[in-house]
């Protein structure tokens, strides 16, 4: 019997509105929720270079600076533990995995949050994470990247891994990551996890309001690109003039009031003001985007809502990002919805009709594929997770 659940991660909790609701349900399902933060053990070279802008505090968040203790503890995990690992299967995080396949404990993998992948981008990107492994600005040998590519490809229980129990999925496409599952691992299909915040709101009546809402990137200061290798895409200095221009001109054309949808990790307020006095908000990306007209993205995640509220985006990119694999992933994430990038330096050209269309047959498409299969259930995803637990493990 399932007492206790342990989200295992690679990355700091960022404990958001979304977050911390699933630890409380899980909690009133009578669970013990655990977080243990493995981010200084696995990526402490990282961590050297970049500090996180926000703390968050839960009871129950270990973070782990360790690695000897950190296997010991996964070594000794209990049946009656469960782990929602959400460690990638990668070869400098294989120790993880390898502790926690020596316990008892059962373990699921995450597919649920999937976006339509880049496939040249995924090689560069994938190239440019085995150098910050092999240490940043330290030489490296492209024997030792191959050995370690070849090496990943033996088949993981001749590694001591024991496979994964339970996939919790998203729509058809989300499974494209790679993790130890078997025949026998159990496939969960649900819904990605933005598709809660759109079932707890979506009876609420809504005023759609003439705005035009940014989903907001944090580009210039984004610690994701940090992390995986990519770089900065492009500088402040450059960025926000680029943007500012172009909001003005979305302003003048379509009479909407332009707000910016700040990233959750964002920290605008200690920063100099980029949007030239537009209202700036964090934590409410959902509502501003359903009570807006229209919405200007890259390739956010969040991009999820303006699928199920059925507005219109404009995909923007610019010169610098399609100069990184970051161009590329714009243009496939705007594909699916039906359009072409508008690139920002050029914001006279835009056929505005066409831009302000919602296409149903490509919504209709996305959302199956990344966001919710029609055969899921429509309940909270980690209270479908919690009936699982409960009824068959």
């Amino acid at each position: 019997m399932i007492k206790r659940i342990i989200f295992l991660r690679e990355t700091h909790f960022n404990f958001t509105r979304n977050q911390t609701a699933c630890l409380d349900l899980l909690k009133k399902n009578g669970f013990r929720v655990e977080v243990w933060d493995m981010m200084p053990v696995l990526h402490a070279e990282f961590l050297k270079s970049y500090t996180y802008p926000h703390s968050y505090n839960y009871d129950e968040l270990t973070v782990f600076h360790d690695k000897t203790q950190a296997y010991r503890v996964l070594s000794n995990l209990s049946q009656s533990d469960f782990v929602i690992n959400d460690i990638s299967y990668l070869f400098w995080n294989l120790g993880i995995y390898q502790a926690l396949s020596k316990s008892k404990a059962l373990y699921a993998v995450f597919y649920a949050n999937a976006v339509p992948i880049y496939k040249d981008g995924r090689k560069q990107l994938l190239k440019k994470r085995l150098r910050l492994f092999l240490g940043f600005k330290r030489p490296h040998s492209k024997f030792l990247v191959l050995w370690k590519k070849l090496y990943m490809r033996l088949p993981f229980r001749w590694l001591g891994i024991r496979p994964a129990s339970l996939i919790l999925a998203g729509g058809e496409r989300c499974f494209i990551y790679r993790y130890p599952v078997d025949k026998n691992t159990k496939v969960l299909q649900i819904h990605s996890l933005d598709y809660d915040l759109y079932l707890r709101d979506k009876e609420k009546p809504t005023t759609v309001k003439p705005t035009a809402v940014f989903i907001d990137e944090f580009l210039p200061f984004a610690h994701d690109s940090l992390f995986d290798g990519r770089g900065i895409p492009i500088t402040a200095e450059k960025y926000y003039p680029l943007l500012n221009r172009f909001f003005d001109r979305v302003e003048e054309k379509t009479g909407l009031k332009v707000i910016i949808a700040a990233g959750p990790r964002s920290y605008y307020e200690s920063l100099p003001d980029y949007f030239n006095g537009r209202q700036c908000i964090r934590g409410k990306t959902i509502d501003l985007i359903k009570e807006s007209s229209l919405v200007l993205a890259h390739r956010s995640t969040a991009v999820s809502f303006c699928n199920l509220y059925n507005k219109p985006v404009i995909f923007l990119t610019c010169s610098d990002l399609e100069k990184q694999c970051d161009g590329g992933e714009i243009k496939e994430m705007a594909e699916w919805f039906g359009k072409k990038p508008v690139f920002v330096e050029d914001g006279n050209t835009i056929n505005w009709q066409e831009e302000l269309t919602v296409s149903k047959v490509h919504y209709d498409r996305y959302r199956q594929s990344y966001i919710k299969t029609k055969d899921s259930p429509e309940l909270p995803f980690w209270q479908v997770v919690a009936d699982q637990l409960k009824e068959n493990f």
